[in-house]
């Protein structure tokens, strides 16, 4: 059984799936502080408690996590995309501890870039011309990011 992450997902808020996922949340505060609690509460209700109810997976460029493999970035869709052929742009990219990296490009060169929010927008925003990218030190607070909205 996939565990599911709290990071990107859809649920109506008037499934009945919250209260269940409230209930097992409480009880595993009340046994045991967990580092991933709310997570572990959610994969139970989405698995054991309704039947009706089964997840659909999305594929990797629903979520990219950069701490398990890098993007790229496509000059001519000014987005990251999958490293592997035919680079797909990524919908969501999940920011982990990966914030300043070296990646490759889809015309086969290497580029210094910001995987935070402003990062990466102000990459798009620019074509990706380093003259322009934030400075090294700039942080954001996002964690997902929407490429239709870049």
């Amino acid at each position: 059984m996939p565990d599911h992450q709290l990071r990107a997902f859809g649920i109506h808020r008037d499934h009945p799936i919250w209260k269940k996922w409230a209930q097992r949340l409480s009880e595993a505060y009340a046994k045991a502080v967990l580092f991933h609690a709310e997570q572990a509460a959610l994969n139970y209700a989405v698995y054991h408690e309704i039947e009706a109810t089964r997840p659909h997976l999305l594929p990797s460029l629903a979520n990219w996590i950069c701490a398990l493999s890098l993007p790229m970035w496509s000059h001519e869709q000014r987005k990251l995309v999958e490293p592997a052929l035919p680079h797909d742009p990524i919908g969501i990219i999940h920011l982990t501890s990966v914030r300043k990296a070296t990646i490759g490009t889809t015309n086969h060169s290497r580029i210094d870039v910001l995987l935070t929010y402003s990062g990466i927008k102000a990459m798009s925003e620019a074509g990706h011309s380093p003259a322009s990218m934030p400075s090294p030190g700039w942080t954001s607070t996002g964690i997902l990011v929407p490429f239709e909205e870049i």
